[in-house]
């Protein structure tokens, strides 16, 4: 509206306006004090006669005649033109005041009824709206407006409004997107998101998402009639000490997740109870169990004690303390459970049939292949795969003895085995593949040291067969196979032996005959100045090494024994011949003797 003296000056304007039309165009005509257009009864200013007024009033400004296009139909009460800049800008209308009364204001009045005789407007009546249009290139469109509405019933003194802003691309799909009730309710795009003026709350989607609801900051989903919502956060513990609840959904309240202010915890819910626990405060979690009392604690009762099939990681079963991936106690597949009596078993394939991979016993043993175990460590073999039951594999490059296998087992001095092995037909086999290497490749190195008593390097005994041989090399290519005190060798020779060798009995068995070709009548023996004058230019025995011989090249022991066995028979006959002699020379001194007597 205008105040009184803006309408008396806005009034002077017009009529002098008017008065200077009336001199030059003889269209104007003047009654009383009023002035009107005499050919259409419509007011132009600043139009020419080129230009036709197409509003009731029409004010145009410097510029190029409007086009019939500007104004498609209708006779509009105000039409105005600009085209050239007036001052900073070009100004359609333009209206200012330094009065707070009077300052400038846009009206749009609307009642029903009649000018003369208005009557009261009803809810949701149109006040009036301001209209954005473009050319499009061919005609103007209308995409957008801001429209004003009565926003319920109307009373003497208060005609309650709504603003509602309007887009689109054409008249025709233009649509409410932001609309501000008379409550200051604000709605976007027809509800998909409002905000409530009276209670705060921010509402996403078909009441799926709120703010600020009542005492709750956040609230997901619609709650139910006397129910509670599906997410709510809470500025300050106030049910429950609760900060936060999430249900799984509206119809199961009690399912979902809670946080506690107070206890800092997080809850997951099944009916109510607490079926996961995570204590922020102590840093521990907690499976059945709301106050763990360690960084993971494992608790089952009644109807939540996982005896089910739907389970892979079981702990507090009523029969199984622990289980992973069993389907059930009595013939389910699975991978690994721990039974009543404290032992643990690892893909077992059932309870009943004992084929356990691996049992981890109460008393400490580990059982392989089977959950008895006769040792800190023991392993069945595979009774359908010829497999061996302990492999073990170095994979390092480089320098150094790693040891394939190291055991060690001492109590005491005097006690322990550091391997025992039982086999059906080795006990140990041992191999060394030194490959390229130029020095030793060890099959078996033995080594016993100590303080005291007897220490054996390598000891070993056979019993029980019709053949016992307490050790055995089975190659024979006399390249001095076995070497006792040193590695220097003897060419030829299955042993080399550095050192002295004592025995209660040795046996050696000739491959050549036994000297008794001595006692044969084709054996002929030396005379005794033969066997003098052999001995005076040899200095040893006929067919007996010299000293130097065997100092040189050493004895042949079973050699030796033959011929000393033959020197030895054919010392007999001589001693023979030398007694049949002797007897004959005796009588023959018994025959002079009685002579001599005779002749005395």
């Amino acid at each position: 509206y205008m105040t009184k003296q803006l309408q008396k000056k806005f009034a002077a304007f017009i009529v002098s306006a008017m008065m200077f039309s009336a001199t030059t165009q003889a269209q104007w005509a003047a009654s009383g004090t009023n002035i009107y257009n005499t050919n259409t009864g419509k007011v132009g200013i600043g139009t020419s006669t080129t230009t036709v007024p197409s509003g009731i009033l029409t004010v145009k400004g410097a510029g190029s005649v409007p086009a019939a296009t500007w104004v498609a139909a209708g006779a509009p009460l105000f039409t105005g033109f600009g085209e050239t800049a007036v001052g900073n800008a070009d100004y359609i209308l333009a209206m200012a005041s330094t009065s707070n009364n009077g300052r400038p204001v846009f009206v749009g009045r609307r009642s029903r009824g009649t000018l003369a005789a208005p009557t009261v407007l009803a809810n949701n009546d149109f006040i009036m709206s301001l209209l954005a249009s473009g050319y499009d290139g061919a005609a103007f469109q209308n995409p957008s407006t801001i429209d004003f509405y009565v926003d319920g019933v109307p009373s003497a003194g208060n005609i309650p409004t709504r603003i509602s802003f309007v887009t689109g691309s054409n008249s025709g799909n233009r649509a409410e997107r932001l609309k501000i009730g008379n409550t200051g309710d604000i709605s976007f795009n027809n509800t998909q998101l409002t905000l409530a003026k009276a209670s705060g709350d921010l509402t996403l989607g078909a009441g799926n998402f709120y703010m600020g609801s009542g005492a709750k900051s956040i609230q997901f989903a619609t709650p139910l009639v006397g129910g509670p919502s599906m997410m709510n956060m809470f500025p300050s513990g106030t049910q429950n000490s609760d900060r936060m609840f999430i249900a799984h959904s509206t119809s199961y309240p009690n399912w979902g997740l809670q946080y506690q202010d107070t206890l800092d915890k997080f809850n997951f819910l099944s009916g109510g109870i607490p079926v996961l626990t995570a204590d922020l405060g102590a840093q521990r979690v907690g499976i059945f169990n709301s106050s763990p009392g360690a960084r993971l604690d494992i608790a089952g009762s009644g109807t939540y004690d996982l005896t089910g099939s739907y389970a892979d990681f079981r702990l507090g079963d009523a029969s199984y303390n622990l289980k992973m991936g069993v389907a059930n106690a009595g013939g389910g597949a699975g991978d690994a459970y721990v039974a009543s009596s404290n032992r643990l078993y690892l893909g077992t394939a059932n309870t009943l049939a004992r084929s356990q991979t691996v049992a981890i016993n109460p008393d400490g043993t580990v059982g392989i292949g089977g959950y008895l175990a006769n040792a800190k460590l023991g392993v069945t073999g595979d009774a359908a795969f010829a497999v061996p039951n302990i492999s073990a594999t170095t994979t390092f490059v480089g320098n150094n003895d790693v040891r394939g296998i190291q055991s060690i087992s001492k109590t005491a001095d005097g006690y322990g085995y550091g391997i025992y092995s039982t086999g059906g037909y080795m006990g140990g086999y041992f191999l060394a593949d030194a490959g390229a290497y130029a020095g030793f490749g060890y099959g078996v190195y033995g080594n016993a040291f100590g303080t005291g008593g007897v220490r054996i390097g390598v000891y070993g005994t056979a019993s029980g067969g019709t053949t016992n041989w307490a050790g055995y090399f089975e190659n024979k290519t006399y390249i001095s196979e076995l070497r006792v005190g040193g590695t220097a060798g003897a060419t030829g020779y299955v042993a080399a032996i550095n050192g002295k060798l004592i025995a209660t009995e040795v046996r050696v068995q000739p491959q050549a005959n036994w000297p008794d070709y001595v006692f044969g009548k084709d054996h002929t023996l030396l005379s005794l100045e033969e066997l003098e004058a052999s001995i005076n230019a040899n200095k040893h025995l006929p067919g007996i090494p010299s000293a130097s011989e065997v100092k040189e090249g050493g004895i042949m022991l079973g050699e030796m024994q033959t011929k000393q066995m033959e020197k030895i028979e054919e010392l007999t006959l001589y001693v023979i011949e030398l007694g049949k002699q002797n007897k004959e020379l005796k009588n023959e001194i018994e025959v002079l003797k009685t002579l001599v007597n005779s002749k005395k």
